[in-house]
């Protein structure tokens, strides 16, 4: 519980840092999205590997006012179904937004959201992804809607950086801040349906690691950060 408050006491504290800092450094920003273009569309393949696009494939379904939410958030959004040739099928979802200098996108980590759809979070756990080689700090969640079981992995990139979610973000926000700079950001989640938790985290990394490959170097540095 101790630790709980320090950690809390920080968090407030940085907020309070990076507050004053906006104030005091709104004029001559920088924004990092101005370093690159970004098409999610057409940077993520319908086909790499063994997997495919299952075009109409049906994802988690979001309420009018939660979609108003996320436009407001994210200038770009995909959420797509692929299949392997064994028949797996991986759920992808990935916002892209100008802006993550502030805490307003936390509302689409799926602990939040995934909440504001009827589930429940059954089980959470960090770890790090060594997709081509690369340490990726991540998260997964078991999540469970009536008979529905949904284990899914994701992760943030704030700028040039993997982060998670809490005081990790914080600090990275703090850093632009001192520069002068505004980062851009994704959140990109990869989920399946299927009882079997630790199946189906193997799918998914499965997954992430042939995405990761297909792509070209500068969608890849844009999903996983400076050092991918």
């Amino acid at each position: 519980m101790k630790g709980y408050a320090v950690q809390t006491l920080l968090l407030l504290a940085l907020l309070l840092v990076i507050g004053l800092l906006g104030r005091h450094w709104q004029q001559g920003r920088v924004w990092l999205a101005e370093r690159h273009q970004v098409a999610l569309e057409q940077q993520i393949p319908a086909r790499f590997a063994d997997w495919q696009l299952v075009p109409g494939g049906a994802v988690v379904e979001v309420s009018g006012e939660a979609r108003q939410a996320l436009a407001s958030l994210y200038e770009q959004q995909i959420a797509r179904v692929y299949r392997a040739a064994d028949g797996s099928e991986v759920m992808l979802s990935l916002v892209y937004g100008r802006d993550q200098s502030s805490d307003l996108s936390q509302a689409h980590r799926p602990e939040i959201c995934y909440v504001a759809q009827g589930f429940q979070i059954e089980g959470r756990e960090p770890i790090t992804l060594s997709p081509l080689g690369q340490a990726l700090p991540a998260t997964r969640l078991l999540t469970r809607q009536g008979s529905r079981v949904e284990p899914l992995t994701y992760w943030m990139v704030v700028g040039d950086k993997v982060v998670r979610p809490g005081l990790e973000r914080k600090w990275a926000q703090l850093g632009f801040a001192l520069r002068k700079e505004i980062p851009d950001g994704v959140l990109l989640r990869v989920s399946s349906l299927d009882e079997r938790g630790e199946h189906a985290f193997a799918l998914q990394q499965r997954f992430l690691t042939a995405l990761l490959a297909a792509v070209d170097p500068a969608t890849r540095r844009l999903l996983a950060g400076a050092g991918a």
